[in-house]
């Protein structure tokens, strides 16, 4: 077997990690969607057991490559990026700062344009904790896979901008089925909703930049990107969960396009700022590269 997926991942290495990625995945989210038929889960451990094992789908394939390609020494190497601490101050500061702010920015536009009129009850002051724990889950099951290898994989190919847009389009897709598992972020009021897909895909393109972005200024590092999921979960979670009264449905709704605008806008002045080609201050050349 590890003969058969050495030969394909050198060959066709993003078409093998994508491959194994949605194969893991959907074969736990699918089943479990059309078994929920878009109603209420009346087991929610069972169901975010599934929804968190199905996660792994990213990061067990570019383990997977990563051994068949390098053995052992390869698999060292990826998880090694995991506890790269040493980067760039200000990557820490962004992680923690960017992803709140895009929130605050787009709750008052919304309440500019779409007159709504709400209090966020929780204190931004405990966001640091959120963030914490908002780490296991999907922040640890995906970035290994996402930015651990794919980013690396494509920006051998094009530019950073360009490798941030393709993971962003290929991540929100990855994540369709879940809109279909009601309970859950992604299906918050609009579950099975195609237009909730369309915007989430919108969302996912810009900030699949931000995090390609990061990667590069911090030299690779997982537990950016890791801490940066995370910080992009967490300030979601405060926003919707916090605010006072509650959003109704269709707030939800205008709040989160408001959210793809400044998404938008923000990560298009990062680009102009850092430029397409690498989006840094400097090439970094990975040590994943396909065949090695």
């Amino acid at each position: 077997m590890r003969t058969l997926l050495q030969r394909l991942s050198i060959q066709y290495p993003v078409a093998t990690f994508l491959t194994l990625t949605f194969l893991w995945t959907w074969l736990w989210w699918v089943p479990l969607a059309i078994s929920l038929k878009g109603e209420m889960t009346t087991n929610v451990p069972l169901t975010l057991s599934v929804v968190i094992i199905g996660a792994f789908g990213p990061t067990l394939s570019a383990l997977l490559i990563v051994w068949a390609q390098r053995g052992a020494s390869g698999v060292k190497d990826l998880l090694k990026r995991v506890v790269r601490w040493r980067v760039t101050w200000w990557c820490y500061l962004a992680l923690l700062i960017l992803p709140p702010f895009l929130w605050i920015v787009a709750t008052l536009l919304a309440r500019v344009v779409f007159s709504i009129d709400t209090q966020l009850a929780i204190p931004w002051y405990l966001f640091p904790l959120a963030l914490l724990s908002s780490v296991v889950g999907g922040p640890i099951a995906e970035e290994g896979g996402w930015r651990g290898y794919l980013v690396p994989v494509l920006q051998q190919k094009t530019t950073a901008f360009v490798t941030g847009i393709v993971v962003g389009i290929i991540w929100a897709v990855w994540h369709f089925p879940a809109f279909y598992v009601q309970g859950i972020a992604l299906a918050i009021a609009e579950t099975g909703q195609p237009i909730a897909m369309v915007r989430y895909l919108l969302e996912t393109i810009p900030i699949g930049v931000l995090f390609v972005w990061l990667f590069n200024n911090s030299r690779g590092s997982l537990l950016i990107t890791i801490l940066f999921h995370a910080s992009l979960n967490a300030s979601g979670g405060f926003v919707f969960a916090g605010q006072v009264p509650a959003l109704l449905p269709f707030q939800i709704q205008q709040l989160t396009w408001a959210h793809v605008i400044v998404t938008w806008a923000v990560t298009m002045l990062i680009v102009w700022y850092w430029k397409p080609e690498h989006l840094a201050a400097s090439k970094w050349v990975s040590d994943v590269k396909p065949g090695t």
